[in-house]
């Protein structure tokens, strides 16, 4: 049988009621916070941020980058075989001549290779020689043939000759005086094949010679590059300037192609400068520039834009117009400002840290009071190195916060303190 307990139940009922009353002001001292958070803002100090005034009229659109003077003129010199490092002569910021050696190399293999080119060249040689003595003695043997023979000719014709007159004369049988003549004949012809033989012999010598001769200029040929390459172990600096880097230690063994050293002609120096990525489109070659160089300020033009982009900047290469000053040296820092065009009329604000050109980005708007600042969304239209047109969002006059906004990020309102 159950028994009724009204205290109990009245228990329950009240402990409900205590619950939904705390919700209920819980969620009016929310309400409460979030609309006094919404009128006063994200608490900033005034001093923290940066206050720029939005303009209009001429904007002059530049684009500027920090870099180094480089020389215009050098080169690396590489190794041109396998060796290793016998001795530096010539330590970096020495000035040089282009016949200046600047590194000794060694490499046996090289050594070797010329002796044996040399000795092939001499026994070509002595072999050439050799075979020329003997060609010679040949057609000398052919030679003393051909006088032998014209000799026999000569005699043979003048005895028939002879008997063909005493053959008239009947002293002498027509029968020998017909042999006589046919024997000087047979001669005669001899002479001929004799005349023939030595004229072919000195066709063959000649062309035995030339053979030789390729032969040599051949072997000279391979004697001469492995001269030079012994040559390239005495390491030169190939113009006239200073040594600017030693990239190698004695003792080192260094592979074909690896670069020795840097030698650059001091008196001729460019400017070297990375120009953010964001502004690198509007780069063209021949565009005008200024250079800070110590305390001058240079007149260049753009020469060269690099292609690649590295660590989100873009490396130009600006050549000058205005002498350097006499204190100027290769890696001296440098700032460089590079003008893009001048804008006639356009509505324009200091560059915010997000900007990029044709974005739309959000800023905070100060307040005519300067209490506080509200976000707005503004569109950007061109920039440049220190400012940005605006297309929409601001107005002449407007005051916005430039820094960076990513510490209150998401806040409608900032309050200044």
């Amino acid at each position: 049988m159950d028994i009724a307990r009204p205290d109990l139940l009245n228990a329950r009922h009240k402990k409900r009621w205590v619950l939904i009353l705390a919700a209920v002001a819980l969620l009016a001292g929310s309400a409460a916070l979030i609309a006094s958070l919404g009128r006063s803002g994200h608490p900033v100090p005034r001093d923290s941020v940066w206050i720029d005034t939005v303009v209009e009229g001429p904007m002059i659109r530049d684009m500027r980058g920090t870099g180094s003077l480089v020389p215009l003129e050098f080169r690396w010199i590489a190794a041109a075989s396998g060796a290793r490092v016998e001795r530096v002569d010539v330590p970096a910021g020495t000035s040089v001549k282009a016949d200046t050696v600047v590194l000794g190399l060694t490499n046996p293999a090289l050594d070797d290779a010329l002796r044996s080119a040399t000795s092939a060249v001499a026994a070509a040689e002595a072999d050439a020689s050799a075979k020329r003595v003997a060609l010679e003695n040949q057609l000398l043997d052919l030679q003393s043939a051909l006088l032998a023979t014209e000799a026999d000719h000569t005699i043979a014709s003048m005895q028939a000759d002879a008997e063909a007159e005493l053959s008239r004369r009947g002293i002498v049988s027509g029968l020998t005086s017909k042999q006589s003549r046919v024997r000087a004949d047979q001669l005669s012809r001899r002479e001929a094949i004799e005349r023939e033989r030595v004229a072919k012999f000195r066709t063959n010598i000649a062309a035995q010679v030339r053979a030789e001769e390729a032969r040599l200029e051949q072997l000279r040929a391979v004697e001469a590059r492995r001269g030079a390459d012994v040559a390239t172990l005495q390491v030169k600096a190939g113009l006239d300037g200073v040594v600017q880097q030693v990239a190698v230690q004695a003792g080192q063994q260094v592979a074909a192609g690896t670069n020795l050293a840097r030698v650059a002609r001091p008196g001729k120096l460019m400017a070297q400068v990375r120009i953010p990525e964001f502004l690198a489109p509007e780069l063209r070659p021949d565009q005008l520039a200024q250079v800070k160089v110590g305390g001058s300020v240079l007149a260049a033009r753009v020469a060269r834009i690099d292609p690649a982009v590295v660590a989100g900047s873009v490396l130009v290469d600006l050549r000058f117009e205005d002498d350097l000053p006499a204190t100027a040296r290769p890696d001296q820092t440098v700032d460089a400002t590079v003008v893009i065009d001048t804008v006639d009329r356009a509505v324009h604000v200091g560059r915010p840290t997000s900007a990029r050109a044709g974005e739309t980005t959000t800023l905070y708007r100060v307040s005519a009071d300067g209490d506080h600042a509200d976000r707005v969304e503004v569109s950007i239209g061109r920039v440049s190195a220190d400012r940005v047109e605006v297309l929409d969002g601001l107005a002449p006059v407007d005051r916005v916060v430039l820094s960076d906004n990513r510490a209150f990020v998401g806040a409608d309102r900032l309050s200044f303190e």
